[in-house]
C-alpha cells in the first residue's frame, strides 16, 4: 500500500518490478516499478526492447486547460507530421503516459496508425521475457506510481489519472506527488542520448510548472527544444521569457496562464525561465498558423536527420 492505493505487492521492493498491464481489447503493456534513483541501464534492461530507437522525442506538456482550437491543431499534427516521422525514422516517443491532455491525443494518434494491437505476452509468461517491439507502438510513459491508476483499480484518489491505454510500456516512479518522476525521467534520457548515442529532441505543448521544469532539464542537457507557440499555459511562460518578460513580469504571469504554483515554489520558476529564455537551441513553432511541414523540419534537423 502506498498512501491510500493498492498496488502489487512487489512495488514495495527495493529491486525495479515488472508486471504487463491488461487493456480492454487484449492490449497488454509493460509497467516498471522503479525508484527515482534508479540505474538508468537497469531501466533500459527491464524494458527489455527489441531494437533501440535511432532517436527520442520527448513531449513536455500539459493534461488541461488546453484551448479547443488548440487541441484540434495538436492533434492534427501528432497524427500528419510526427507519428509518419516516428515510424520512418524509428523514433520513441515518451511523455507522461496519463490519459489526460497531450498524452491521451498523443496516445490517440499513434493509436490510429499503428501497424498491430500490442500484446506482451499471455498467462504465466515472464514480464521482461518478451522483448518489446517499439515498431508496434513507440510509446513510453513515465509517471509516478502513487498518482496513476492501474486498469481495473477501484482506490483512485482526487488528481489521480488512468494510464494511457495505447502506450506500449510505462516507468513508474515509487513517488507520491506529480513532477517527482521528472528525475528518473531525464536521467535515462540522458543515459540514452549519452550513453548509447540516440539524439533527442523536447517538444513543448501546454502544460504547467512541472513543463516548466522538464523544460528547464531539457535546455541544461542541451537538446533541441520546440514550443508550441498558442498552445497555452506553460508554453506561453515560455514564449513571455523568450519577448524579455522580466522576472517580475513573469511571476505574475502564473495567473494569467493558469499555471498553479505555490508561492514558495515561484522563485524556482522564475528561475528556470530566465535560464531557458537564454537558450539558443530552442525554437517557437506558432501553432495555429506555421505549414506543419516546417514542425517535421523542426524535428529532423534537431535529431541530426
Amino acid at each position: 500500500m502506498i498512501g491510500d492505493r493498492a498496488y502489487p505487492e512487489t512495488v514495495e521492493m527495493e529491486v525495479p518490478t515488472v508486471i504487463n498491464v491488461s487493456f480492454d481489447d487484449a492490449r497488454q503493456s509493460r509497467a516498471i516499478y522503479v525508484k527515482v534513483d534508479t540505474d538508468p541501464k537497469v531501466i533500459l534492461e527491464k524494458l527489455n526492447f527489441r531494437s533501440l530507437p535511432k532517436g527520442i522525442v520527448s513531449i513536455s506538456g500539459g493534461a488541461e486547460k488546453f484551448p479547443p482550437e488548440a487541441i484540434e491543431r495538436v492533434a492534427m499534427l501528432l497524427a500528419e507530421v510526427v507519428v509518419p516521422i516516428v515510424y520512418e525514422h524509428e523514433l520513441l516517443v515518451v511523455d507522461g503516459g496519463t490519459e489526460a491532455g497531450i498524452m491521451k491525443i498523443t496516445g490517440e494518434a499513434f493509436a490510429a496508425q499503428s501497424p498491430g494491437r500490442h500484446v506482451i505476452g499471455g498467462t504465466g509468461t515472464e514480464p521482461e521475457s518478451v522483448s518489446l517491439d517499439l515498431r508496434t507502438l513507440p510509446l513510453l510513459g513515465v509517471a509516478p506510481a502513487a498518482r496513476v491508476c492501474l486498469p481495473g483499480n477501484e482506490f483512485a484518489a482526487p488528481g489521480d489519472s488512468k494510464l494511457e491505454p495505447n502506450h506500449l510500456c510505462f516507468v513508474l516512479v515509487r513517488e507520491r506527488d506529480w513532477g517527482g518522476e521528472v528525475e528518473c525521467m531525464f536521467s535515462f534520457l540522458d543515459h540514452l542520448a549519452n550513453c548509447e548515442q540516440i539524439p533527442v529532441v523536447n517538444i513543448v505543448a501546454n502544460g504547467g510548472r512541472i513543463t516548466i521544469k522538464e523544460v528547464y532539464h531539457a535546455v541544461e542537457k542541451g537538446w533541441p527544444v520546440i514550443v508550441l507557440e498558442g498552445s497555452n499555459r506553460a508554453a506561453q511562460l515560455i514564449v513571455a521569457a523568450l519577448d524579455g518578460a522580466s522576472e517580475r513580469e513573469l511571476a505574475g504571469l502564473f495567473d494569467k496562464y493558469q499555471v498553479t504554483v505555490p508561492l514558495q515554489e515561484v522563485p524556482e520558476l522564475v528561475h528556470w525561465l530566465g535560464a531557458i529564455a537564454k537558450y539558443e537551441n530552442i525554437t517557437r513553432f506558432e501553432l495555429l498558423s506555421r505549414p506543419p511541414q516546417e514542425l517535421a523540419s523542426l524535428i529532423l534537423s534537431g535529431l541530426g536527420i
